[in-house]
């Protein structure tokens, strides 16, 4: 059984290949080299993506399919929705 699809956007796009190349990948394959992150950076690449793990957790959940199959309670759903609702009002800026 297959979901609709996520719709991207090219401001997601380039916030998730920001995330892969620039995070992701320096860190899981640990460059020995020293970097930091600028929190307004990275609030502001979370802010962009965060549809992509609403549509995740949330709407693959409702309508019961997709190809991520992520099992938990419903109040574990609860919960997730809650703390997602409070990060996207502080991330606001």
């Amino acid at each position: 059984m297959c979901g609709k699809p996520f719709v991207s956007n090219s401001d997601i796009d380039e916030a998730m290949k920001t995330l892969n190349t620039e995070f992701r990948n320096q860190f899981s394959h640990f460059k020995p080299i020293g970097w930091s992150i600028e929190i307004s950076r990275i609030k502001k690449i979370l802010q962009i993506t965060l549809p992509i793990i609403i549509f995740i957790t949330s709407e693959f959940q409702k309508e019961g399919m997709g190809r991520v199959r992520i099992l938990m309670e419903e109040n574990e759903q609860s919960a997730i929705d809650e703390m997602l609702k409070k990060i996207i009002l502080r991330s606001k800026f």
